[in-house]
C-alpha cells in the first residue's frame, strides 16, 4: 500500500458501517467509535507518529498557516479543520502536531463528529430499507431523507469548500499583512 493511501477519507467507510446499524444503541455505538476513534489517532499523532506527521505536514503552506490559526483561534480552526474537506486522517493528525490543547480537539469532534455520525448511520440504514424496497419513495419519511441527502451533498460540495477557501484566504491576509 502506498503511504497516500492513509490519507483517503473515511467518509464512504462511515456510510457502509450505517448499513448496518438498527437502533439507538448501535448509534451511539458509532459515536463512540469515532470518537475514539479520532482521540486515539490525535494522541498517537502527539506521540509516536509526532516526528513522522510533523515533517509531512511541514511541506505544506495551507499546513503552515493552519499552525498559525490554530495559535490565535484554536476552537475556530479546529471547527473548521472539523468541517474541512481535508481528508479525516489529515484533521486528526494535522491537527495534532499544532500547538492545540485537547480540549479544544474533543470540543470539535464533538460538535462535528456527533452530527454527521447520526447522519451517516441514518443515511446507510436508510440506503438499506431502499435497497431492500421497505421504503415507499413518496412518504413524508422518504422526503426527508431526500432532503437530507440534498443537504449534506450541497454542504458538501459547496458550503464546506467555500468555507474552508475563505478561512484560507484569510489566513493568508494575515500572513502577508505581518510580513509587510
Amino acid at each position: 500500500m502506498q503511504r497516500e493511501n492513509l490519507w483517503v477519507s473515511w467518509h464512504f467507510y462511515s456510510f457502509i458501517r450505517g448499513n448496518h446499524i438498527q437502533d439507538f444503541i448501535h448509534s451511539l455505538i458509532f459515536i463512540i467509535h469515532t470518537f475514539v476513534g479520532s482521540l486515539l489517532a490525535f494522541f498517537i499523532g502527539r506521540g509516536l507518529l509526532y516526528d513522522t506527521a510533523k515533517k509531512r505536514f511541514s511541506r505544506s503552506e495551507i499546513f503552515a498557516l493552519i499552525e498559525k490559526s490554530v495559535e490565535k483561534k484554536p476552537l475556530r480552526s479546529a471547527l473548521f479543520m472539523r468541517y474541512s474537506s481535508f481528508p479525516e486522517l489529515m484533521k486528526n493528525f494535522g491537527l495534532s502536531v499544532v500547538p492545540l490543547h485537547p480540549i479544544y480537539f474533543t470540543t470539535a469532534i464533538l460538535v462535528h463528529g456527533v452530527p454527521y455520525s447520526l447522519l451517516w448511520s441514518y443515511v446507510g440504514e436508510e440506503t438499506k430499507k431502499r435497497l431492500n424496497a421497505q421504503v415507499d419513495s413518496t412518504s413524508e419519511y422518504s422526503k426527508f431523507y431526500n432532503g437530507i441527502l440534498l443537504f449534506s451533498g450541497l454542504f458538501g460540495v459547496i458550503v464546506s469548500p467555500a468555507v474552508v477557501a475563505f478561512w484560507i484566504r484569510d489566513m493568508k491576509k494575515d500572513y502577508d499583512a505581518k510580513k509587510k
